[in-house]
């Protein structure tokens, strides 16, 4: 095979792959369930330690997880242990800490492969300075998260070339596992899966707690025994064997299943709910995707061979079938990722993701027209278009790959009601996904019409939460124009999703008093 040759390969499978690669998603990453002492809790003693809790088993080392005081300044034993089964970060805390607010912060590895951070704030004796977030992360610690995620889409390169290639022959050319071209690509797919594996291994301990976490052995052991180390390591083995064996059809079969389940296994599929059911998913989407490109690929290399027009069919109807999977896995995927469904179409994330499907279904219908008007075949001038319209595909995957994904972007700006006696309150949310959020009451009587209140005070509260409540305190606005006064909160930090209840208390003046609840789900 000429160079020339072996770079058209190697371009048409890494622009295919990046194409193709499951799309990451936040929502899958670890969720924050709860810290002790609570957000914003007032304590009447110092802790000897705090905990962390989120819904799935992650990985924490070393200075990821850090107390400190209003002025920066560490207060934590740097000794940090996992309980509840890796649920739960517990950090020491030194002794007798004085009166004042701190600052707990935190960087752990979830399980599937991406970081996760925050901070949450309490107070010892005092009411806790709530405008204190998160702290900078270390640069090296971001660099090696850009780092990590720039190696997955190479390696799905690896493994579109190192499974996709002889999976094909395996299935439609036997004879073709003995060539010096199948030989060739799947050394290359080998040595580039064997490459990632080992680098993105390598990356987490930075991404943990900065560059001394090179240097550290413990943090080398977390990194190492985590979900995403173990899976590294498994596809590195995989990788090695099956560039030792490649032209033994058996080991083919073996280490190509072992490197595609291991890939799987080291995404979102791990993370969430329904976790079977998505390991089985993406790994069929996975194995589709390596088998569709895959043909591709052999169907370019083969052109100058004489059996080529005995061989096209064949690797038409691998391709075919895995366009089929992949559709259907891709489509459940979806069906995982987003949520609230108006994330898809309110979200930079996902507008950009019906954008790309778009563009893909009209490359797909470009070349099917195109067949079916020529009957069979596919002249340039639509190879042209389908190549404009791929090239499109790759621009905004770019685009997306730096988005916020929709479910962590989804952060609607809802309106609720409830009444107050004579009054009825409108309660603005600017904002209702986890985060900061503001909110605004407006007052109105029965008619509608703005009415005044002597003083709005909040407390925030989360359902079948036991951690103590958010106060909200809230300031009189007084509008340039002279219009009706309302009433606007301070920034809050609500930390958790899910079902929120506002307990609102107006003054109309002063001896006339309402109360009312408020409930709203936070994203």
């Amino acid at each position: 095979m000429t160079v020339r040759a072996r770079v058209l390969l190697a371009g048409l499978s890494a622009v295919a792959a990046v194409l193709l690669a499951p799309s990451a998603v936040a929502s899958a990453h670890a969720v924050l369930v709860a810290t002790d002492p609570a957000y914003g809790a007032t304590i009447p003693d110092a802790p000897t330690r705090v905990t962390v809790r989120f819904d799935e088993p992650v990985t924490a080392a070393g200075a990821g997880v850090t107390v400190s005081d209003k002025d920066g300044r560490r207060v934590d034993t740097e000794a940090v242990s996992a309980a509840d089964g890796g649920r739960a970060v517990v950090v020491g805390v030194r002794p007798e800490l004085p009166t004042g607010t701190y600052l707990l912060s935190w960087v752990v590895l979830s399980a599937d492969g991406h970081t996760v951070s925050g901070s949450s704030v309490f107070g010892i004796r005092v009411p806790p300075d709530l405008t204190l977030g998160d702290p900078p992360r270390d640069p090296i610690a971001v660099t090696a998260d850009g780092v990590a995620r720039m190696l997955t889409a190479v390696g799905y390169l690896g493994v579109v070339l190192a499974v996709g290639v002889p999976g094909v022959t395996l299935l439609v050319w036997r004879a073709g596992t003995r060539t010096a071209l199948v030989a060739q690509l799947t050394g290359i797919g080998s040595a580039t899966v064997v490459a990632v594996s080992l680098l993105a291994l390598a990356m987490t301990p930075a991404r943990l707690t900065g560059p001394d976490g090179w240097a550290d052995p413990q943090v080398w052991a977390q990194a190492l025994t985590s979900s995403p180390g173990v899976a590294a390591v498994v596809r590195a083995v995989a990788g090695a064997a099956l560039a030792a064996g490649r032209s033994r059809p058996k080991v083919i079969a073996v280490a190509g299943a072992v490197i595609v389940v291991a890939t799987a296994a080291s995404g979102h599929a791990l993370a969430g709910g329904d976790r079977p059911a998505a390991l089985f998913s993406t790994a069929v989407h996975v194995l589709a995707m390596a088998l569709w490109v895959g043909a591709v690929v052999l169907a370019v290399a083969v052109r100058r061979r004489p059996d080529r027009s005995a061989l096209l069919p064949r690797f038409g109807r691998v391709a075919i079938a895995a366009v089929t999977a992949l559709a259907l896995t891709g489509v459940y995927q979806s069906l995982r990722s987003v949520d609230p469904l108006a994330a898809l179409w309110t979200t930079s994330w996902g507008r950009l993701l019906l954008l790309k499907s778009a563009l893909v279904l009209a490359a797909a219908g470009v070349v099917l027209a195109a067949r079916r008007i020529v009957r069979g075949r596919v002249p340039h001038s639509a190879l042209r278009l389908e190549f404009v319209l791929l090239a499109a595909v790759l621009v905004v995957t770019g685009v997306l790959a730096g988005t916020t994904p929709a479910r962590d972007a989804y952060d609607p700006r809802i309106t609720v009601t409830a009444d107050l006696g004579r009054a009825r309150a409108e309660v603005t949310v600017d904002g209702a996904g986890a985060g900061e959020q503001e909110l605004t009451v407006h007052l109105r009587d029965a008619s509608g019409t703005p009415i005044d209140a002597s003083a709005v005070t909040g407390r925030l509260t989360r359902t079948g939460d036991t951690s103590g409540p958010i106060d909200v305190p809230f300031r009189r606005i007084e509008p340039v124009e002279l219009g009706p006064h309302y009433f606007v909160s301070q920034p809050v930090r609500v930390a958790l999703p899910g079902y929120w209840q506002l307990r609102l208390t107006v003054l109309l003046d002063r001896t006339t008093g309402y109360t009312a609840t408020v409930p709203y789900r936070v994203w």
